[in-house]
């Protein structure tokens, strides 16, 4: 550890170790913020957000020059912006950005309940590793912890507490008042005072005014409390307010004997001096009788966790077994949890459920809710389970087939059957191997994950330290696909028992509970209502859910197909998009509505979802708001849910009748606008990082016209779309030749030939200047010989392609040679069908020789044959492949210059043999 880290760590464990004083810390705002995507935004975020929200309180963008400098203190930008944004808009939208940075730690579902300190609220916060080694510090010495004075507004220091056991007393005082006491304190509290205001159900203090304010009932009891303690500063920056106020009346009481360790994040004492005068003149006193004691160079994320340690950790962690902790960000399965959820759900609840919404605990316990096969597949082995080494079980399946309701029935299972079970209740909960092993080993622990391919890592490094132990189960599920994306091999965990298991198709028994289910629920049966009850009902059913293709299988979707025909399904969609219509995203530009189709509309082109850094950046929000902002309130619509990194439909049905719907309403939502946002948002941020599917995103305009005619999408307006998407890639990215071809090929196809031309010839005037010229060059002067072609040039079509044959520099592989020998003798076909001209008859017998002898693909050596036979080709099987490429080469040069057609700049005719002499090699 750098600089006084060591010091410091050596006097803090003596004084835990030896001295019955008390100790008071003091934390500011970098014990909740570690790193860019830790615990809440920290001051310079709050900032930058502020000035995109409210850019009309910098309009001279002093404010945004001083926070990109290094030079101005970002504690004084905060304070200004702060008091400029009171004045222009009042408390209120300080308040709400404060809001904003504290939910950056949120990571449940939905919003927290009031504070966000109800039991079920508190794993779903996330914690820095200051916060972590705080409550383990707290809970090794419970005597020696007894007050905490904040400047904070987030409630992570009590969550940090309250997560190992920890009691907390909170009091928050944002005028002058004594600290008054809340009332009775439960055994080992700690009390937590908040000098700055609280983010709920309190006000918040910002501006230099506020803090400068003099409040001197309250500092005369901040120094009375501090009194009696020992003071360990850390996180803070040591501003004018009322701590620094308590800290120098201190020095001017003669009776106070306190004794004051501040750490300072800074290493450099001339910058620490420079940063910290006016503090230090404060505290003049206490430096002369040595009660001021300075360490630099600390980060509170690192120096924290090291203390815990160093204060027996072990023994820290065996006394949070006892009083039922768990590891941090997880949730306790057990049956205070099932009881309160059982009965929560309504009939609405279920029939959206048994449309897609995922599933949560009211209805994964519900009695209502059928548990499949694979629930007795995962519980009964472990009921039973002998061996020296723990299980570990995998559920790979595709998406919609009942992995994560499986792993709930089995989690509520496991339960009811005595087991302590850990959910993972969200994927940024982290796994860290330290905090399983040290659980008590006094009854068996299943630990269940879903989309447990975000952290094979993890599991493996879990796996490798289980040692025996053989009471520490696993249930983890993963889509298929993403899970063999994360390189995932249940062979890997060589120290347990592994196991994969498959969901496999609807067997009979469970179909009728289906059927039953639906059955139980008004309106429940949907369209399997008209059929006949019994096995006519059960043999539909199993055939919907067997011939789904998105999934070879998927439940989901063959539940789909039964309960909605395509009116019905419309019907229900058009719902769903009114009531998303009507919500807006906090902190976006867009409706939810508009984030359910970028979505949909990325399904539609083919793609098997979007990836979530990309759809956040479409919204305007950050990725970390995603889950709580969007993702948890269309899952309750039972529109789209997580896959991985991406997010998808829940099922193409429902994004194919979203898109198709934009036709019959004006939404205000442009589907060109869409493709176009996305592709440019795509290439922007390709840039910074390595998108799932980036290549098929930037050229989606490609796929768009045939993808959206099979939706319901007259061709026009489907070539319309596309096109606008393909401008978007070029406003985007204009120095990439291959986005020139997309939109080039696009014009070509929507017959706009001429269109195409134009735009390929101008293109090819400057065709070296593209980056990518020397890879896409083959590509642009293939297409544009087809443009040529398609308006009735085959001689310039001829030149076009031998330029194209030019760039492939040889490297085009003997079956992709197959394409050039059909379009060449398709130009040397209409050559001849124009003139009748015995050199094209020619040329037409050397090209198809030369597909006899080239190894092409049998249907593109009968299009040639079948051309050369149109073009009334003379025999050829006793040509040599110099004869055949000797009379395709003359041809080319013949043809072109007896027509006059242009020659492309930087293309000599006469040089044809040497560029494409490498034909020969072909055959």
């Amino acid at each position: 550890m750098p600089d006084d880290s060591d010091l410091l760590l050596t006097r803090l464990a003596h004084r835990f170790d030896t001295d019955d004083r008390p100790l008071a810390v003091v934390l500011g705002s970098a014990i909740s913020h570690q790193g860019a995507h830790r615990g809440v935004s920290d001051v310079k975020g709050i900032v930058a957000a502020g000035l995109a929200r409210f850019p009309e309180v910098d309009a001279d963008q002093s404010l945004l020059r001083a926070l990109e400098s290094s030079a101005v203190d970002v504690g004084e930008i905060y304070r200004s912006f702060m008091g400029r944004l009171v004045k222009a808009h009042g408390r209120a939208a300080a308040d709400a950005l404060i809001r904003d940075a504290v939910l950056l730690a949120w990571q449940g579902s939905g919003s927290p309940v009031d504070d966000g300190l109800s039991p079920g609220d508190l794993g779903n916060w996330q914690l820095t590793d200051g916060l972590v080694g705080l409550g383990k510090i707290a809970v090794s010495r419970p005597d020696a912890l007894k007050l905490i004075v904040t400047t904070n507004f987030d409630p992570l220091i009590e969550v940090a507490l309250q997560r190992v056991g920890v009691p907390t007393r909170r009091r928050i005082i944002t005028a002058d008042a004594p600290i008054s006491d809340p009332g009775p304190r439960a055994t080992n509290a700690v009390d937590i005072v908040y000098v700055h205001g609280f983010w709920h159900g309190a006000p918040t203090m910002h501006t230099p005014e506020q803090l400068m304010f003099s409040r001197p009932r309250l500092q005369a009891a901040i120094v009375n409390a501090l009194k009696s303690h020992d003071v360990f500063v850390m996180g803070y920056g040591g501003w004018d307010d009322v701590i620094t106020g308590a800290l120098e009346s201190l020095t001017l009481d003669d009776g106070a004997a306190a004794e004051v360790m501040w750490a300072f994040y800074e290493s450099d004492p001339v910058v620490l001096q420079t940063r910290n005068r006016t503090l230090l003149s404060r505290v003049g006193r206490l430096i002369i009788e040595g009660l001021f004691h300075q360490y630099a160079g600390i980060n509170c994320h690192q120096l924290l966790p090291e203390l815990a340690r160093k204060l027996d950790s072990g023994r820290a962690v065996e006394t949070t077994a006892l009083v039922g902790e768990i590891p941090s960000g997880w949730m306790l399965v057990d049956d205070a949890l099932i009881t309160g959820a059982r009965g929560l759900h309504s009939d609405q609840d279920l029939r959206a459920y048994f449309d897609g919404r995922s599933p949560d605990w009211a209805v994964a316990s519900s009695s209502v809710v059928p548990s499949m096969a694979v629930v007795d597949q995962l519980c009964e082995p472990l009921l039973d389970w002998r061996s020296e080494r723990p299980l570990w079980q995998f559920v790979l399946a595709a998406s919609g087939d009942g992995k994560s309701t499986a792993l709930m029935q089995a989690a509520c299972r496991l339960a009811a059957s005595g087991w302590r079970v850990l959910w993972r209740p969200h994927p940024g909960a982290s796994l860290n191997p330290h905090e399983f092993l040290c659980l008590a080993d006094d009854v068996p622990t299943a630990i269940v994950i879903d989309d447990a391919d975000n952290c094979v890592d993890e599991l493996r490094e879990l796996a490798d330290k289980m040692q025996r132990r053989n009471s520490l189960h696993l249930i983890a599920a993963s889509r298929l696909a993403d899970w063999r994306y994360a390189n995932g091999e249940v062979e890997d965990f060589e120290q347990v028992e592994g196991r994969t298991i498959s969901i496999g198709s609807l067997s009979r028994r469970e179909g009728r509970e289906v059927i039953d289910a639906w059955a139980s629920v008004p309106q429940g049966l949907g369209q399997l209502a008209q059929v006949d009850p019994g096995e006519q009902r059960l043999e539909r059913l199993l055939s919907a859910v067997a011939s789904d293709r998105r999934s070879n299988g998927s439940l989901l979707g063959g539940l789909f197909r039964l309960r909605y025909d395509r009116e019905g399904l419309d019907a229900h969609v058009n719902s769903m998009l009114d009531a998303l219509e009507r919500q807006g995203i906090e902190g976006s530009h867009v409706s939810l509505l508009k984030a359910f189709i970028y979505v949909s509309a990325i399904e539609v082109a083919g793609l098997d979802g979007i990836d979530r850094r990309l759809w956040a950046d479409l919204l305007g929000i950050d990725v970390r708001f995603l889950r709580r902002t969007v993702e948890y309130r269309l899952g309750t619509e039972a529109a789209t849910a997580r896959a991985g990194g991406l997010v998808q439909v829940r099922h193409p049905e429902l994004a194919n009748s979203a898109i198709r719907l934009l036709l019959a309403r004006d939404r205000g939502v442009e589907l060109g606008d869409v493709y176009a946002d996305i592709v440019a948002s795509a290439i922007s941020l390709g840039r910074q990082f390595d998108l799932r599917n980036y290549s098929r995103i930037v050229h989606l305009s490609t796929q768009l016209p045939q993808s959206l005619v099979s939706v319901g999408y007259l061709r026009d307006k489907a070539f319309a779309i596309a096109l606008k998407a393909a401008r978007a890639s070029i406003e985007a990215e204009p120095a990439l030749l291959v986005y020139q071809t997309d939109l080039g090929s696009l014009l070509r196809k929507a017959h706009k030939t001429k269109e195409a031309i134009e735009l390929y010839g101008l293109v090819d005037e400057q065709v070296r200047n593209f980056r990518d010229w020397r890879r896409a060059a083959p590509g642009f002067y293939f297409d544009y010989s087809l443009a040529f072609s398609d308006a009735s040039d085959p001689y310039s079509a001829l030149l076009c392609i031998a330029a194209a044959w030019k760039f492939e520099a040889g490297s085009i592989s003997r079956a992709d040679s197959g394409k050039y020998f059909v379009q060449m003798t398709r130009f040397f076909l209409q050559a001849y069908e124009e003139t009748m001209s015995d050199r094209a008859r020619l040329a037409l017998a050397g090209t198809a020789r030369l597909a006899d002898l080239a190894m092409i693909s049998a249907q593109d050596h009968a299009l040639c044959v079948a051309n050369a036979a149109a073009g009334k080709a003379p025999a050829r099987s006793g040509l040599s492949a110099s004869q055949a490429y000797e009379l395709v080469d003359k041809a080319i040069l013949l043809l072109t210059r007896d027509r006059g057609s242009q020659t492309l700049p930087g293309y000599q005719t006469g040089e044809l043999q040497r560029k494409t002499s490498h034909l020969l090699a072909l055959v």
